[in-house]
């Protein structure tokens, strides 16, 4: 079993190498090499949302109804990782593209750092919550301001 987490782990820090992480955040947990965070869509329609981390490209994924992904990124050897954004376009039942990017909360569990997607009250806009680790805590708006 040692030899599988060591192979799992030299895997890891040669992908995250030859990623060649940008911007990086604080040091991690060097050992697990894995930085996530998970985004739900408790809504009845497809969401699709974009992530980078650090200063790599934008990646396009669509959540299905009533489920969740999970979004993960190998640290670098030094256990570091380059800070996660996401973006998607937030004005329901138009034909613009009206982005807003959002600064992410990550770490080594992704049930800790955990988003949601909801819909206004009169269903114009799509939000982002991150949901506190508290379960009896009702969501609040996600971390800091937008970017744009």
């Amino acid at each position: 079993m040692n030899s599988i987490r060591t192979n799992a782990m030299s895997w890891a820090m040669l992908v995250s190498s030859a990623l060649g992480f940008g911007a990086l955040s604080p040091k991690l947990n060097a050992q697990t090499h894995i930085a996530q965070f998970t985004v739900e869509n408790p809504t009845g329609n497809t969401i699709q949302y974009q992530v980078k981390w650090g200063n790599e490209v934008w990646n396009s994924y669509a959540v299905q109804p009533h489920s969740n992904m999970r979004q993960w990124c190998p640290t670098n050897g030094r256990g570091e990782v380059g800070g996660p954004q996401l973006r998607f376009d937030y004005v329901c039942g138009d034909t613009n593209i009206s982005n807003k990017t959002f600064n992410i909360d990550f770490g080594w569990s992704p049930e800790r750092f955990h988003y949601e997607f909801k819909y206004s009250a009169d269903g114009k806009y799509l939000q982002l919550c991150k949901i506190p680790d508290a379960p009896a805590s009702v969501p609040t708006p996600a971390i800091g301001h937008p970017i744009d």
